[in-house]
């Protein structure tokens, strides 16, 4: 549980600052996606000094194979989702943000049922108050961007049953690993061809700051992340992580000044409580 809750106070310090750095950028997507996982290969270090890896992994083509697949699809949706949190506030973003959870639980349930019946339905009561509790029904309007926040939701459930389906056979850390080595291998080509090199030589140092706290915060969120859905699977990880809808208004109302309303905090207070609950019905 405590995982949990840093994982989700880091992914929202880390969401909150990485909208920042891409308000004080232009960078094309590939180059800025290129920096924030840079860190990453730090933390990779970190984590083979303190527990070792397995370096056989690199020549499982199962493994690597599965792993570009993942990358590909992330790599897709990141594309899209820089240009929305360029256009979208923080709290217009997160009701919609939950959707994928509605996707990944029911398509996760149906194939495997290894949760408790009480714990699914505690995820989508979770799932169907926080989205209708974004909605002002006398002037409704779907977002601008609605056709942009499906896919990227959809890519996302994809990429997370797939995560599952290896994390099966590989550990949560030598997963990690493969994975940032691999990213940084095939953004680095990109990287190269478009002479990316000068861009960077330009970067300010306010830019390079907040880029390097939210890419570090990130990443290490994502690490408790693969090891949530490698120890619980994707009901429980995905439950606990609308911890983060609380947490990233509180950073959004403290770095970006927006706001929650009323009803916002009581959500946030009532889903907390629902969340515990599913947590110890797991």
């Amino acid at each position: 549980m405590f995982r949990a809750v840093f994982g989700n106070i880091l992914q929202s310090f880390g969401t909150v600052l990485w909208k920042k750095t891409l308000l004080i950028s232009s960078l094309p997507e590939l180059l800025f996606r290129f920096l924030g996982e840079l860190n990453g290969l730090i933390i990779c270090v970190v984590v083979i000094a303190l527990s070792g890896f397995d370096r056989a992994l690199f020549l499982n083509m199962r493994v690597v194979g599965g792993i570009i697949f993942v990358l590909i699809i992330d790599i897709r949706y990141d594309y899209l989702d820089q240009s929305l949190y360029r256009e979208e506030k923080v709290s217009t973003m997160i009701p919609y943000e939950n959707l994928n959870c509605v996707f990944a639980i029911v398509a996760w349930y149906l194939m495997f049922r290894d949760a408790s019946l009480i714990s699914v339905g505690i995820s989508m009561i979770v799932i169907i108050m926080t989205i209708l509790s974004s909605m002002d029904f006398k002037h409704f309007t779907w977002p601008k961007n609605i056709k942009k926040i499906l896919l990227i939701q959809i890519l996302i459930t994809a990429e997370t049953l797939i995560t599952w389906y290896f994390l099966k056979d590989v550990s949560d850390k030598d997963f990690f690993i493969v994975y940032q080595v691999v990213i940084i291998i095939m953004l680095l080509f990109p990287f190269v061809i478009k002479n990316f090199f000068s861009q960077i030589k330009s970067l300010k140092p306010r830019f390079r700051w907040y880029q390097t706290i939210s890419s570090t915060s990130n990443n290490i969120s994502f690490l408790l992340y693969l090891f949530l859905v490698s120890e619980f699977g994707v009901v429980i990880s995905t439950l606990l992580s609308f911890l983060w809808d609380g947490i990233t208004l509180l950073f959004g109302f403290i770095f970006l000044r927006e706001k929650p309303s009323k009803k916002d905090v009581i959500m946030i207070v009532a889903t907390t409580v629902l969340v515990g609950l599913g947590f110890y019905f797991k």
